[in-house]
């Protein structure tokens, strides 16, 4: 693989030409200035590949992202159109050499390491990072521990939630491995800060979202049926029932239910936790008293879109139905509309109201954990307690799972 040199003039015109906008544009530019281009070239990367913009769906059966991502690409038309800083075209070349003949198919394959949205949010991190050292003049690679404790201290008092000061931890690490640097997170000095962060923003965290109940989704799945919203009832019922994540149910399909007689189960082929794409199946259960039936629903649905294929779920525009598939925030708007609806405050409920609600509901219930973690694709029952919240729940429900008695 052919290294190519590239000056500042032509790195600023890489910069210009990655459709950023003007005030990122000449944030970056000053940090290569200041730092040097090394401190942005992961992110050229990433770019280059088309992976950060916020339209593509990570899906691989997405053909926008398939022809976005390069996946469907001539291998020599992906090296011929490199424009990469010699310090990135040429990372396999040492100390891994891969023979000229292998390096586009190496170069077509190694951009994709990572999901769309996790690059897109180191990314998001990073700028923080990169007008932070702006301003107090410190070096951002390789970062100082004194430096990297600074940066999520300073961040964690603005006043943000935990997983944002967090994804600034996160983005730290995921450039230093980029550069085959140690990553200041990994000293001591460091960890007790971050350790007072947790304790002070995690566990505890007064911005997490609350949970819902299934109780509270039937009365919001009524509401927007009287709205003769039949799609984001339904939304609100595979999501709740199935435990999904905000971007699972966005790339849901036709093609990924299965029906059984009356039940249906979905099939959730790749997954934060399943970035490799192995799936999964989710039952789709029918509790004892509960007020609405997710399978039922989810098959009279289908019924009524009269198709085969396509996405479960997509966007509304003058009043007709698209092809595009829905995102994340719109599944959030949808959350919050409704739960406005049955009286409650939106300010404190998100898309994972439905997933926390739905673990929290059965954990109380008593339900097996190792049941729970598996419905919930997590990868461990460990991962079961930050969606643990019983306290953001009514306390006539929490009686219930007691007594067996409705209040």
């Amino acid at each position: 693989m052919a290294n190519k040199h590239i000056g500042r003039s032509d790195l600023d015109s890489i910069i210009d030409s990655l459709g950023w906008d003007i005030e990122t544009r000449m944030m970056l530019r000053s940090a290569v200035s200041r730092f040097g281009e090394e401190v942005i070239e992961p992110f050229i990367e990433v770019e280059r590949a088309g992976l950060t913009s916020a339209r593509k769906n990570y899906n691989v059966r997405n053909p926008q992202y398939n022809a976005a991502s390069g996946v469907n690409e001539d291998p020599q038309q992906v090296l011929s159109d490199s424009f990469l800083p010699a310090a990135i075209a040429g990372r396999w070349s040492a100390p891994h050499e891969v023979p000229p003949a292998f390096g586009a198919s190496v170069e077509k394959f190694a951009h994709r390491f990572r999901a769309p949205r996790t690059l897109q949010r180191h990314f998001m991190s990073w700028k923080k990072i990169l007008r932070l050292c702006l301003q107090v003049d410190v070096c951002p690679l390789p970062m100082s521990v004194g430096t990297a404790a600074g940066i999520v201290s300073h961040i964690a008092e603005t006043g943000v939630g935990y997983g944002e000061v967090k994804a600034i931890r996160d983005a730290i690490v995921f450039v230093h491995r980029y550069k085959r640097l140690e990553s200041p997170t990994d000293d001591y000095d460091f960890k007790r800060v971050w350790a007072g962060i947790t304790r002070t923003l995690g566990t505890d965290n007064p911005n997490r979202v609350w949970a819902l109940t299934r109780d509270e989704v039937g009365r919001m799945i009524e509401a927007a049926r009287k709205e003769r919203r039949e799609d984001r009832a339904v939304a609100l019922a595979v999501g709740f029932e199935g435990a999904l994540r905000s971007e699972e149910l966005c790339n849901l399909r036709i093609e990924d239910v299965h029906v059984r007689g009356d039940r249906a189960s979905i099939y959730v082929a790749r997954s934060k936790t399943d970035q490799t794409g192995n799936g999964a199946y989710v039952e789709l259960e029918l509790r004892a008293r509960a007020p609405f039936d997710a399978s039922k629903m989810l098959i009279a649905w289908i019924e009524r879109l009269g198709r085969s294929e396509g996405y479960l779920f997509v966007d509304v525009r003058n009043g007709r139905l698209t092809q595009d598939p829905i995102n994340s925030r719109t599944f959030t708007r949808s959350v919050k509309r409704y739960v406005a609806r049955i009286g409650l405050d939106p300010s404190n409920f998100a898309s994972h109201s439905c997933r926390a609600g739905w673990i929290t509901e059965e954990l109380i219930l008593r339900r097996p954990e190792a049941e729970i973690a598996t419905h919930a694709r997590h990868a461990s029952t460990e991962m079961l307690l930050p969606y643990y919240r019983p306290r953001t729940l009514p306390r006539n429900f929490v009686r219930y799972a007691s007594t067996g008695e409705r209040a």
